[in-house]
């Protein structure tokens, strides 16, 4: 395998695998990597599959009444890497979003 693979990649061949039910070299062999790479690979992926429990997905509960009410939004925020995202929602949405960041971060302390 010559080509730079990016990290949604290597986790998808990683469940790929999973799915397959084929022993791992056979894997490697069908998909042309090499056993020891896919070995890192799938050690990383086992890594982050186990770290996920230390956060839970924000979804915030917004009434349909809340929605009908309130009007779009755009929010801009800037992160220190200079990685910028715009977000347009209902008022009530982004309130709410914001309201779960502030528990969550709270949470955590």
């Amino acid at each position: 395998m010559s080509k730079e693979i990016n990290f949604q990649d290597k986790r998808n061949y990683c469940i790929a695998w999973e799915k397959s039910g084929k022993s791992r070299l056979a894997f490697c062999k069908a998909n042309g990597i090499p056993a020891s790479t896919f070995h890192s690979w799938y050690i990383q992926y086992q890594k982050d599959l186990s770290s996920k429990g230390l956060f839970s997905p924000l979804v915030p509960k917004v009434s349909p009444s809340m929605i009908k009410e309130s009007h779009k939004v755009q929010c801009e925020i800037r992160f220190p890497n200079e990685t910028q995202l715009f977000i347009s929602l209902q008022e009530s949405a982004l309130i709410a979003i914001i309201q779960g960041i502030c528990h969550a971060a709270t949470a955590i302390r």
